[in-house]
């Protein structure tokens, strides 16, 4: 029993690191650069470490110690352990909920609003010109101009707690939808306009719950 609870608390440990809250001067889903397959529209398949990058979700990996930024069209899937990021619409979507006919993309991204609303506070103080600058730069980084991962690292903790917020999609007939009633009721094919209204009272949709957006996936295809 003792083992199985050290076993869950390191692997508790590991998650919480791995998903760290991103900083203004490390604007990264993961704590770290991870080891992880992504698979090209081509069909071919590379090996690297990466990162996303949660301005405009963006695809990062490594080249040496250089942070590159990858051309999200020529991406099919990139595969870091659990997780499964699809290149949508140049949106890096995490699949959170999925079955045959789709699934539901979740894209984490900085929460604008909140950002703005901070203020001064957050970026006012001249301790922060390193994470202002480093967010700006690192945002623009790509193959003709790269950004050394251990200097980013090693700032991390220089910058301020960036607020973020979850959009979501649903993905189905190589079609993305956002999830959003308004948004999404205007994009659905003729056929399906007439009881969509219907069909999310029946069902008590949640929108920003991936499994009861899955059923919209259903719905689509029905």
């Amino acid at each position: 029993m003792r083992k199985v609870l050290s076993l869950f608390i390191i692997m508790f440990v590991c998650d919480v690191l791995a998903a760290q809250e991103p900083t203004s001067t490390w604007p990264y889903l993961y704590n770290d650069f991870q080891d992880a397959t992504v698979f090209f529209k081509d069909g071919s398949k590379r090996e690297c470490k990466v990162n996303i990058h949660i301005l405009n979700s963006k695809f990062h990996y490594l080249e040496g110690e250089d942070i590159m930024e990858a051309k999200s069209a020529d991406i099919l899937l990139v595969s870091i352990g659990n997780d499964s990021f699809y290149s949508k619409q140049g949106l890096m979507m995490k699949a959170v909920a999925a079955n045959d006919k789709g699934f539901v993309g979740e894209v984490t991204v900085v929460d604008m609003a909140a950002l703005n609303s901070q203020g001064g506070a957050a970026y006012g103080s001249s301790a922060n010109s390193v994470a202002v600058n480093r967010l700006s730069s690192i945002e623009g980084s790509g193959p003709s101009a790269s950004t050394n991962h251990m200097n980013l690292k090693n700032e991390k903790d220089l910058g301020v707690l960036l607020p973020v917020e979850k959009e979501y999609y649903i993905v189905t007939k190589g079609n993305v939808y956002p999830a959003n009633r308004k948004n999404l009721e205007l994009l659905l094919p003729s056929d399906k306009k007439s009881g969509f209204k219907a069909f999310l009272k029946q069902n008590k949709i949640s929108w920003k719950s991936p499994a009861s957006l899955l059923k919209i996936v259903d719905y689509i295809n029905g």
